[in-house]
This record gives structure tokens, C-alpha cells and sequence, in this order.
């Protein structure tokens, strides 16, 4: 449902070849730092934490299977114990949305004349 959501934003932006900016190298080497530094955390988090998980035992994934592996079961744990968490990334994904349609608007903008956004 989500890539669906990513679809139809890239779909109602409308974007065409002559609307990307080039990007400066200083911002591409930013880019590259941030995202090395965010790969490096990942893997110490896995390797701090990777030891201390144990395998799964078959009662205990018999257990999880008796308490209930439908959807209602996920539903119902999703909308009352979940609840905030499940409205925090709704509101993340609206934002993030509600971004990139204005940064595409401030893109398309900058060809025009006057500043304003070509349709």
C-alpha cells in the first residue's frame, strides 16, 4: 500500500527530464557521508546486538501460531496496543509526501518565469 503511495505522488508530479537540477558534487559527497555514517551505525547496531539473539524454539513459534497469526489478530494488536506508533509513521509518510511535492513545485518554479510553478 505504501509503494502504491509513492506511486501516485511520482504520478501527479509529473516530472519530466528537463525538470531535474543537476546536483552540485558538494552535496553528493555530503550525501555519501551521511549515508556511510548511517550504513556504519546499522552494522554496529547488528553486530552489538546480532550475539545476544537466540534461535527461535518450536514451542515458542507454536505459542505465537495458537495466539492468533491472522489479519484480525494483526488488526486488532495494530489499532489498540500500536496505536501511536501506527499513527507517528502516518503522519512521517504525510509529511514526507507533502515535501516532495513542494520541493517538485520549487524545481519546476525556477524555469519559469517569475518564479512561479509551470503547469
Amino acid at each position: 500500500a505504501i509503494m502504491v503511495l509513492f506511486l501516485f505522488v511520482i504520478m501527479l508530479l509529473n516530472l519530466s527530464e528537463q525538470d531535474y537540477v543537476e546536483t552540485p558534487l558538494s552535496l553528493k559527497v555530503k550525501g555519501g557521508g551521511l549515508a556511510l555514517l548511517f550504513l556504519i551505525g546499522v552494522l554496529l547496531v547488528v553486530t552489538v546486538r546480532l550475539p545476544d539473539l537466540t534461535p527461535v524454539t518450536s514451542a515458542q513459534a507454536a505459542s505465537v501460531l495458537e495466539e492468533g497469526s491472522n489479519t484480525a489478530a494483526v488488526a486488532e494488536r495494530l489499532y489498540t496496543q500500536f496505536l501511536y506508533p501506527f499513527e507517528l509513521v502516518s503522519i512521517l509518510l504525510l509529511a514526507a509526501i507533502v515535501g516532495t511535492v513542494v520541493l517538485a513545485r520549487k524545481w519546476k518554479g525556477k524555469e519559469g518565469k517569475g518564479g512561479h510553478a509551470q503547469r
